[in-house]
């Protein structure tokens, strides 16, 4: 049994603050909006590859080969094919949420753009941001169909 008191300056295990407050709290807005471009279009890229792949599957499959190796090569195709559906999913996920974020950042009192001090996480799918230029306080939240919390 452990007897040892939780240290204070750990991370908390729960989950209401979400990655998105933590990694925008540790990168700032404008490192993280890089961040999730990047990451979106290496996404994309390993999509398109997928569907590259299942294409030379196709062409290649129209040689006449052994049953056994049809069969195995369908199995990599629909894996092959599975995977670069999700990528392309996660792709159009990450963009979209990057580019709703982005929207949020101008200050709506001076509208100075991305120049905001993250201050603490408002529930699971939002942050409360203060503009570095006039010091107005508002919300911005991470997904378009959740709901903010009340306030």
């Amino acid at each position: 049994m452990d007897t040892r008191s939780p240290d204070p300056r750990s991370r908390s295990t729960d989950t209401s603050v979400s990655r998105f407050a933590q990694s925008l709290k540790s990168h700032g807005f404008r490192s993280w909006y890089e961040r999730q471009l990047i990451i979106s279009h290496g996404f994309m890229v390993t999509g398109l590859l997928c569907v590259v792949a299942l294409a030379a599957w196709i062409e290649e499959s129209r040689q006449h080969a052994a049953l056994s190796d049809q069969l195995i090569g369908f199995a990599f195709a629909a894996l092959g094919g599975w995977f670069g559906l999700q990528c392309l999913r996660e792709y159009r996920r990450s963009l979209i949420t990057a580019e709703f974020v982005s929207g949020q950042a101008s200050c709506p009192n001076c509208e100075t753009y991305g120049r905001l001090t993250i201050l603490d996480a408002e529930g699971e799918h939002a942050v409360r941001v203060r503009c570095k230029h006039c010091a107005h306080e508002w919300l911005i939240e991470d997904e378009p169909n959740k709901q903010l919390p009340s306030t």
